[in-house]
């Protein structure tokens, strides 16, 4: 089919539904646009996740089941999260505790940067993301970006 492109699925189902159509694809499955233009299978893939940033904060707030793991995770968040720099920290330091469970889940959520809930490939040389990623990965990102994905 000489295609090149670079698929992005942001659900659960990457391992359920895109990668097993990925397979049929590369071994001639005959459903969509491969009939037309007589398919007959062959390429590859390369699946890949993100590193997870803040989106990690964000499982483990949903996730938090009393005020103590909740205020667990807020004190970690203060130490290596990447809080929203419009939001006023010393406000919600001294107010957080007043609130409901929910509607501290509810402010923590609001106060993390969403621009920062993976890392970005201009950090993988940083000395702290550094260590959290290991050599294959490393390696892999260095050929995919710097060599043009080949």
């Amino acid at each position: 089919m000489n295609r090149k492109y670079i698929g992005i699925e942001q659900m659960d189902y990457i391992n359920t539904i895109s990668i097993p159509r990925l397979k049929r694809v590369i071994e001639g499955d005959q459903g969509g646009i491969s009939d037309d233009v007589n398919w007959q299978g062959g390429g590859s893939f390369v699946y890949v996740e993100l590193m997870e940033k803040n989106r990690g904060f964000l499982k483990a707030i949903r996730e938090a089941k009393n005020q103590v793991e909740l205020r667990k995770v807020f004190e970690f968040m203060l130490e290596e999260a990447e809080i929203d720099f419009r939001v006023d920290l010393e406000k919600v330091k001294d107010t957080l505790h007043e609130l409901s469970l929910d509607d501290q889940k509810r402010t923590l959520i609001k106060i993390i940067d969403k621009n920062q809930l993976y890392y970005n490939y201009s950090e993988i040389d940083d000395e702290d993301v550094r260590d959290l990623i290991s050599d294959n990965d490393y390696s892999f990102n260095k050929s995919f970006y710097e060599e043009g994905g080949k």
